[in-house]
């Protein structure tokens, strides 16, 4: 949802997002400061707004892999930097995705 708020709209997308500006530019903010580890939070009206623009938006498995992987990541990363831990030890499986049990998974393991 944040990078579809960031893009370029241009000058129709920008007139037709006209009446909502405020609105988006609220959500923009709270989630690009919930990209960066904040808990901001949003006026009712605008998360009902993003509730209902997130459950519209699709996302394909290959997203959800690249999404598991990358946060994957950021944990071996925090691991590594801020509780020492050898990186040589940390595992991290392959991200898989099964939409019937629920969210994206991977597998990590810490070695002896």
């Amino acid at each position: 949802m944040l990078a579809d708020l960031q893009a370029k709209q241009g000058v129709l997308g920008g007139i037709r997002n006209l009446a909502n500006r405020t609105e988006r530019a609220a959500i923009r903010d709270a989630l690009a400061a919930r990209a960066t580890g904040a808990t901001p939070t949003l006026a009712p009206e605008h998360q009902k707004t993003l509730d209902e623009w997130a459950g519209a938006k699709t996302i394909s498995d290959d997203q959800l892999r690249t999404l598991a992987a990358a946060r994957a990541e950021t944990l071996k990363a925090a691991l590594v930097q801020g509780r020492g831990i050898d990186a040589a030890r940390i595992t991290l499986g392959d991200p898989q995705v099964d939409r019937d049990r629920g969210m994206p998974a991977v597998m990590i393991a810490l070695g002896g």
